[in-house]
């Protein structure tokens, strides 16, 4: 038997088409390939001169053709064209925690939607994606320009199954370190429920050789226990765990102070680690978060 998707079809469509028509502007001309040279304002190595423009509010001034801003009588700014691609990988972490949702949705359906959002804005924008996925076992997925192995990716983590077991974060890690590279711009989506400080430790080297993002799914009903009597909390396979008394004030304040401390914990620990830290709830639109990274 299949197993039903998180997110429809028809949602990754419409996520699909939220991209694009954020996407409409200089970088993405109607009717462009998802292939060719990526344009960039910034100079630097591999870079070579494409075209001239008009001055814009916030355009760097070192990047001023002086010469020919005095020709055209008015200021005018470099575009620069990458000799070499820039690649995103989406690096997708579900197991049993993330198949969770006391409003919204799952924390796992949106990290499908994350990842949905980073690999089509980076299709438009003629990058290559490639994934990295832990779920029931690792699956890599080479880079490409092309949708077919995008989907092929989404697919890979929009499954309604929860996984049986987490994967371990130094087999993440240590992937990472391997895949690392000058043109990897790279994006970790989990919930870091099981992650510890070394964890995040291990990452910091990564910073000289990618650019790193770490999205941090969390729900509202984790972050703090409130009073809601008696709660049956079962795992997410469906078998009863225990039955807790949220009326307990000094349970509450436990919880409440552990999971502050959790909060600090990897936002501290990312920042050490010169690690770029975005968090994502689970009842809200990802895109007003995630839209300076599309």
């Amino acid at each position: 038997m299949t197993s039903q998707p998180l997110i429809s079809p028809a949602e990754l469509q419409r996520i699909e088409a939220r991209v694009k028509a954020l996407h409409r502007g200089p970088f993405t001309a109607p009717g462009a390939q998802l292939s060719g040279p990526q344009q960039s304002l910034y100079r630097g190595a591999g870079m070579e001169l494409r075209d001239l423009r008009g001055y814009e509010h916030g355009d760097d001034v070192r990047h001023i053709a002086w010469r020919s801003s005095a020709r055209a009588g008015r200021p005018l700014v470099k575009i620069f064209q990458a000799e070499r691609q820039a690649r995103r990988l989406l690096v997708v972490e579900q197991h049993g925690g993330m198949y969770f949702a006391s409003r919204g949705e799952l924390k796992a359906a949106l990290a499908v939607r994350i990842c949905a959002l980073l690999g089509f804005s980076a299709l438009n924008r003629q990058s290559e994606v490639g994934g990295l996925t832990f779920t029931e076992g690792e699956h890599f997925f080479p880079y490409s320009r092309g949708q077919t192995r995008t989907l092929a990716l989404l697919a890979s983590i929009n499954l309604a199954d929860a996984p049986i077991r987490a994967a371990e974060p130094e087999a993440i890690t240590a992937q990472l370190q391997r895949l690392a590279n000058g043109r990897s711009e790279i994006y970790l989506i989990s919930d870091f429920s099981h992650w510890q400080a070394d964890h995040f430790r291990s990452l910091a080297s990564l910073g000289q050789r990618a650019t790193l993002h770490a999205i941090e799914i969390f729900d509202e009903g984790e972050q703090q226990l409130t009073d809601m009597g008696r709660v049956n909390i079962t795992s997410p396979y469906g078998n009863r765990v225990a039955v807790i008394d949220t009326g307990d004030s000094r349970l509450r304040a436990r919880y409440n102070e552990q999971m502050a401390a959790r909060r600090t914990l990897i936002a501290s620990e990312l920042k050490r680690a010169g690690i770029r830290h975005k968090r994502c709830a689970s009842h809200e639109d990802p895109l007003h978060t995630l839209g300076p990274l599309l």
